[in-house]
């Protein structure tokens, strides 16, 4: 391979989804040239991010938009890496670094809007995506050549899709959910227009969400359906690892509600080759435990992950539920203190430790007889 075409090669590979090969070709020759400089750290962010690499990601943006301070891009794709990488924090102190660009980039905003959905600001993160939509509109009304007071012919533009979705997980985090169902309902129902179609990726999102927000009787056949949709193997390389397992997770749990454990079990040890450390998926693999009765597998997995992550909050809440059902009130509440201060600290769990104190107060109150049989549920 010539020299001077290392770059193509890279590229090339990298949209044959072929990322580590590509990144190895990207660093055969190192250039002396800022320009050339650029354009190769832009392609290895962008391979970085598809090999899940959001960290050397956002370090790469980050670094890029340091040096040139006016390309709102990097600061947005900077942004879209720590959020991927569930680092919420560190994106919105990106955000907070540049706040004046927030009025003028509709993508900016709605990635903000997804960091704080992450963190539970969930008023912000409204607010946020109001703003992306009106930027977005405008940019669409000026690039499509529409008058202002026909803005709302604009409403079905497939670039506001993925706002329309995010603003729909707004509400469903809420508790509104019939809302919510009828935005997404109204993304997955929507025609290609000019012959641009919604990013598929958007349309997998809003059919996982829906499934999650099916109540208990209704249709398991058509769930099945929407989830297989939204985790077939073309979007392998287009979702971010948090989506995929979400999807992933999601199907095995209607798996298990089909009463199809054989198939649950199958898809739940691919996602565990694929995933090994994450915490969903052993929260998945306790489900699966618990459906078969097998309480103390259950617990075991939950222990042993937590084992080497002891104050993870997505699996201390599960066990201290799994320990209130079994009226283990005392180790509960000593799941529950282990939370990070944070999760500690919020009404749902205070109300919870409460709660759990108050049960252990009357068990010892009436020497030997039953505990209450409800249990606390504890929610993030």
């Amino acid at each position: 391979m010539h020299q001077d075409l290392d770059f193509e090669h890279a590229y090339s590979l990298y949209r044959l989804n072929r990322f580590k090969e590509a990144l190895d070709v990207l660093d055969l020759r190192k250039s002396k040239d800022p320009e050339e400089i650029a354009r190769r750290s832009r392609l290895e962010a962008q391979i970085q991010y598809r090999l899940s690499s959001y960290d050397s990601c956002a370090d790469v943006y980050g670094q890029l938009h340091k040096d040139d301070p006016e390309d709102n891009g990097l600061l947005v794709n900077a942004v879209a890496a720590h959020v991927a990488g569930e680092q919420s924090r560190k994106a919105m102190a990106l955000v907070s670094k540049n706040k004046e660009a927030l009025e003028s980039s509709y993508e900016l905003c709605f990635n903000a809007a997804c960091a704080l959905i992450d963190e539970g600001r969930l008023k912000e993160a409204e607010a946020h995506l109001a703003r992306a939509k009106e930027l977005c509109t405008e940019e669409l009304v000026e690039a499509e050549d529409v008058a202002e007071a026909d803005a709302g012919l604009l409403e079905d533009h497939e670039e506001l899709a993925a706002i329309r979705v995010q603003q729909a997980c707004v509400l469903q985090r809420f508790g509104k959910e019939d809302d919510a169902k009828e935005l997404y309902d109204k993304v997955l129902r929507q025609k290609p227009t000019q012959g641009h179609e919604i990013d598929v990726t958007v349309l997998a999102v809003a059919c996982n969400n829906v499934v999650a927000l099916r109540s208990e009787g209704k249709s398991l056949f058509d769930s099945l359906k929407r989830i297989n949709v939204a985790s077939k193997e073309s979007l392998e390389h287009k979702l971010t690892r948090r989506q995929m397992v979400d999807i992933a997770c999601n199907k095995i749990l209607l798996l298990l509600q089909a009463q199809k454990l054989d198939v649950a079990k199958k898809d739940l040890e691919k996602l565990r080759q694929s995933y090994p450390d994450h915490p969903r998926v052993a929260l998945v693999q306790a489900a699966i435990a618990h459906r078969e009765k097998k309480n103390k597998v259950c617990e075991e997995v939950l222990q042993t992950y937590l084992a080497s992550r002891p104050d993870d909050a997505q699996v201390l809440l599960p066990l201290a539920q799994l320990y209130t059902q079994q009226h283990r009130h005392e180790a509960a509440v000593e799941a529950l203190a282990k939370l990070p201060l944070g999760s500690r600290t919020q009404q749902t769990t205070v109300e919870a430790i409460v709660s759990l104190h108050n049960r252990q107060k009357k068990t010892r109150q009436s020497r030997g007889l039953l505990a209450r049989s409800d249990p606390v549920l504890v929610q993030e």
